[in-house]
């Protein structure tokens, strides 16, 4: 990514996530919590070609190839797309048995693929 997050960004990020019930970064926008920290101990994904400059840049982070993952109360998608994904499933988890929030998801047809991509042929 060409762009690094000043300080004061990166502490309204960690004043975020410490007021939140939910922090949800998809994509490349894995990189600001990242960058922040807050990955630190912590199970996550992002891009696949990420993947590894991340795994040398933070070791601490637990660096999986998921479409998304749930962490406490850090989620993470591995692309842009994956993040519908993610929503559907952060609905499921945070709303169980929601008759609403699971017809949107639906009717907004969310996909919930298979999170370790078993359904995708090819591989980075």
């Amino acid at each position: 990514m060409d762009y690094t997050p000043t300080e004061s960004e990166l502490a309204f990020v960690r004043k975020s996530y410490a007021s939140c019930a939910a922090f949800i970064a998809v994509c490349a926008g894995v990189d600001v919590p990242r960058a922040a920290g807050l990955l630190e101990g912590k199970t996550a994904t992002g891009p696949r070609p990420f993947l590894e400059p991340w795994r040398e840049q933070s070791p601490g982070t637990n660096w999986v190839a998921k479409r998304w993952v749930h962490d406490g109360k850090m989620w993470t998608s591995g692309a842009l797309f994956n993040g519908t994904d993610l929503m559907t499933n952060f609905v499921k988890q945070t709303w169980p048995g929601n008759v609403l929030g699971e017809y949107g998801a639906k009717l907004g047809h969310w996909p919930d693929r298979d999170v370790d991509y078993k359904d995708v042929q090819w591989d980075f």
